[in-house]
């Protein structure tokens, strides 16, 4: 049997960069034009982040800004170039402010493992009429 493109231990390797906080690492795991789709923004899709500058710019303010940043994994799967990860993130930013969600991130990645896309979403605490 062929080993699959996108095992899971790959993609623990991927979650496990996040939580070190690991910039080099994380955009090494980018192709050079890949893409970020993130939760929030003011466009549909959120916001838009393109090739490895661009990534490298928001992971170090993330990260600074948020510096207990963490993701408990709860399930990932892929299926060809395609993954899922279902998480938990916790942290608290520097004013105090706590978060705790749960979130997915879709990827797409390319035939050598490198991230083409990645498209998070996470619940938000607004109240739901």
């Amino acid at each position: 049997m062929a080993e699959e493109l996108l095992s899971r231990e790959f993609l623990d390797s991927v979650g496990a960069a996040f939580n070190r906080h690991d910039v080099d690492a994380i955009v090494g795991m980018f192709t050079p034009d890949g893409e970020w789709l993130l939760a929030r923004g003011p466009a549909y899709f959120g916001t838009r982040l393109l090739g490895r500058d661009e990534i490298r710019s928001f992971l170090q303010k993330r990260f600074a800004s948020i510096p207990d940043m963490k993701w408990a994994t709860l399930d990932r799967w892929s299926a060809g170039t395609k993954a899922v990860s279902e998480w938990r993130v916790t942290g608290s930013d520097k004013n105090g402010t706590r978060i705790d969600l749960l979130g997915c991130d879709l990827y797409t990645f390319n035939t050598k493992r490198l991230i083409v896309k990645k498209d998070t979403y996470w619940k938000s605490h607004e109240v739901a009429a």
